[in-house]
């Protein structure tokens, strides 16, 4: 996977499963988890306000009034440590062996068995909640500090956990009106790559990082 084939030149006018669309207000409430619980009067409501979100139903999905989505972030920097990623963030959308994920910093201080076990593992995902997005003009870039170093990252990430829906008469099928709202289309190389990754976060199969 690479970013000149992340996106479909031509996209449709109608949404489909993956696309990148102008964000929605988000309603979300925050709870206390450590009152007792007979007691739930203790949360707090805040609205946030995206930038950009990413269609999460598949394009058959896409009606009665209800849409799933998920926030689309710049992506954090924690995965700038490890080379190959920094070199090519798009690798976490794929398999990958677990050495791969691992910062040099952690990985001298690993045993020599330890250094064995993950060379010789399966591939697997890594950070199996994360998706990452190409950079594209349509998408801002963020400079971050990296080993004290401020570059420019236009890559974004969705976190499938913050996955949400948003309800709206309009969404009555995938030519609703709030199409006018997309701006980037997957190709169908990318959304298979998506749709896999789903899967297998759903299923819990995956590599943590150490």
């Amino acid at each position: 996977m690479n970013a000149e084939n992340f996106y479909c030149p031509t996209p449709e006018e109608t949404l489909r499963f993956g696309d990148v669309i102008l964000g929605f207000p988000i309603l979300y409430a925050t709870m206390d988890l450590a009152v007792q619980k007979t007691d739930h009067g203790r949360f707090t409501v805040s609205v946030d306000h995206p930038a950009n979100a990413v269609v999460m139903s598949p394009c058959c999905s896409i009606r009665d009034g209800v849409i799933s989505i998920c926030i689309l972030k710049p992506l954090h920097k924690k995965y700038f440590k490890a080379p190959k990623l920094k070199e090519n963030p798009l690798l976490l959308n794929g398999k990958m062996l677990k050495k791969d994920v691992i910062p040099p910093e952690q990985w001298k201080n690993l045993s020599e068995e330890q250094r064995q076990q993950y060379e010789t593992e399966e591939l697997a995902y890594a950070f199996n909640e994360v998706f990452v997005f190409a950079p594209n003009l349509l998408l801002p870039e963020l400079e971050v500090e990296i080993k004290g170093e401020k570059v420019k990252v236009g890559y974004h990430e969705i976190d499938f956990r913050e996955a949400c829906h948003i309800k709206s008469p309009a969404i009555k099928n995938p030519e609703t009106r709030i199409a006018v709202n997309k701006k980037l289309q997957l190709t169908d190389d990318t959304r298979e790559a998506f749709r896999d990754k789903l899967q297998s976060y759903y299923q819990r199969v995956g590599v943590a990082p150490v």
